[in-house]
């Protein structure tokens, strides 16, 4: 019997082309180790079909022993260097951070499964203790995009226009653009938001490009923001692979198809984010480029109606990366980001 490897993913379609496309790299690797993709219901998923449950366990399968000389070689390959400290970072925790990861990160950690995948972009900023990511798959598009009706395009939409998103990162950039726009909440897997658009629930949605070229729904797109326009959430259009941090069967394993230059970007915005505190919501856009050996970051913190911003941009070597997200985080935090961040906490507890 080949040695069984689980691996833990949400049950929608696009979590499970994302769970489907590690197996079959993983598969690729190891021919001779079994893989099986486990469905587990989050928080999420119940609130956004209204329903009650809870995530099932499943008896755990240990993998053979493999070469522990090889467990850590990601945390080798890369320094990781510099924080902001926790007095400086910003006032708003990680509010609403987990709520598509925290039952698989649960099973994680119990051991009901080996590997857990997700969207990078829904990770908290800080990981529970225990777990780290392994690796990540080679990063797709990560823009944002507008799914409206008839075709239009974002400058077209009508005076007061309902948009779909529930991200307030989207909302306050949006806002910026055009403040008579309608923002109103909305659930569901991305074809059933399509649907809904398509009813006239509202006039258009936005949301991660990535997500509607996996599922082959591009032809909805009418229209795709580049990051200059809308600036994108950490992690966005990339693939994480969570582990048990002491687990040194599966460290080797999931590190042969990690992709260096999506680890080092995305590493590097998550350490802006985390330096700020800021998870999918507060109003904080990041995204990362590398050249020649120099990353880049780009980032921003948003008031909420989008009538402030505070902008700036961190170089350095690309080994660096963690440092330098923790270098920008921490230079638009006293840039002006910290008052817009303390405005926001006094919102959103009033």
């Amino acid at each position: 019997m080949k040695p069984l490897i689980r691996i833990g993913t949400r049950g929608s379609k696009l979590a499970l082309f994302q769970a489907n496309a590690l197996e079959i790299k993983l598969k690729e690797r190891f021919p001779k180790l079994e893989f099986r993709v486990v469905r587990i219901q989050t928080r999420g998923d119940r609130f956004q079909r209204g329903a009650v449950g809870s995530s099932a366990g499943w008896a755990l399968d240990r993998t053979v022993p493999l070469d522990r000389a090889a467990v850590g070689r990601l945390e080798q390959r890369y320094r990781t260097v510099g924080s902001v400290p926790r007095d400086r970072r910003g006032a708003i925790g990680s509010i609403g951070t987990n709520v598509f990861t925290r039952e698989i990160e649960d099973a994680l950690l119990r051991g009901e499964v080996n590997v857990a995948v997700h969207s990078a972009k829904d990770l908290a900023s800080e990981l529970p203790a225990g777990l780290r990511i392994g690796a990540f798959l080679e990063r797709d598009d990560r823009r944002d995009c507008l799914v409206a009706r008839d075709g239009a395009c974002f400058a077209s939409l009508q005076k007061g226009a309902r948009i779909g998103t529930s991200s307030i990162r989207r909302q306050a950039q949006l806002r910026a653009m055009r403040s008579d726009l309608q923002f109103v909440p909305l659930r569901g897997n991305v074809d059933t938001r399509i649907e809904k658009v398509k009813r006239g629930e509202c006039e258009g949605m936005v949301l991660a490009f990535a997500g509607l070229k996996r599922l082959g729904l591009e032809s909805s797109v009418t229209e795709i923001f580049e990051p200059d326009v809308l600036l994108p959430q950490a992690g966005q259009g990339a693939i994480a692979v969570q582990i048990r941090a002491d687990d040194s069967h599966i460290a080797p394993i999931v590190e042969t198809i990690n992709h260096d230059t999506t680890y080092q970007g995305v590493m590097s915005e998550r350490a802006f984010l985390r330096g700020l505190q800021g998870g999918c919501q507060v109003p904080v856009g990041v995204t990362s480029t590398i050249r020649g050996g120099q990353l880049t970051l780009h980032g921003a913190i948003f008031a909420l109606e989008g009538e402030q911003k505070v902008m700036g941009t961190e170089t350095g070597p690309v080994l660096d990366f963690d440092e330098i997200g923790s270098r920008l985080a921490h230079r638009l935090f006293i840039s002006g980001g910290e008052r817009i961040l303390k405005t926001i906490q006094g919102i959103t507890n009033a």
